[in-house]
């Protein structure tokens, strides 16, 4: 054992183990994937870029809304619940100018956003004339209407008790 470790030292055969990993590269562990590779052109992903006046709806909970565009470590002025949808005015950065439905103008982290998908557009029935809602109706099923007052339970081996006057 000790005459091969002679041997490799001799023909010079360590020498590669005692220089750094990415060779005259410079490998930098923090340099992003592919920065390395033969050619000098760094491929960087871009994120989505909305249009002005498309819907689109925040994508997770509690996603921050501000007035003005933040720096450093600004506190946001509204959260939003996940799914609101919001009109793109602009993209400023990393932030996405946007109007909600109440008609505030502010700017969400475009991380936070995502193009509205099929099942959140959801038509709403037209408001009741008379300001009572009408019964949801169920395709397949006969519309019965609900009784004023819920029936007694009924338990089976129990007979309910008999209203006397």
């Amino acid at each position: 054992m000790g005459g091969l470790a002679v041997a490799l030292v001799s023909c010079g055969a360590l020498k590669n183990f005692q220089q750094p990993m990415g060779g005259s590269t410079g490998f930098d562990p923090l340099a992003a994937p592919g920065a390395l590779q033969n050619n000098s052109a760094v491929v960087v992903p871009t994120a989505p870029s909305y249009t002005s006046g498309q819907w689109v709806e925040t994508s997770m909970p509690n996603a921050t809304f501000f007035r003005n565009v933040p720096s450093g470590n600004a506190t946001a002025d509204k959260m939003l619940a996940v799914a609101t949808p919001v009109k793109v005015i602009s993209t400023s950065g990393t932030y996405v100018k946007v109007e909600l439905d109440s008609g505030d103008v502010g700017f969400v982290p475009e991380i936070m956003v995502a193009e509205r998908s099929a099942a959140s557009i959801v038509p709403l029935p037209p408001p009741p004339r008379d300001g009572v809602a009408p019964e949801p109706e169920i395709p397949g099923l006969p519309v019965t209407p609900l009784p004023d007052v819920a029936p007694p339970p009924e338990v089976p081996g129990i007979t309910p008790p008999q209203n006397v006057d």
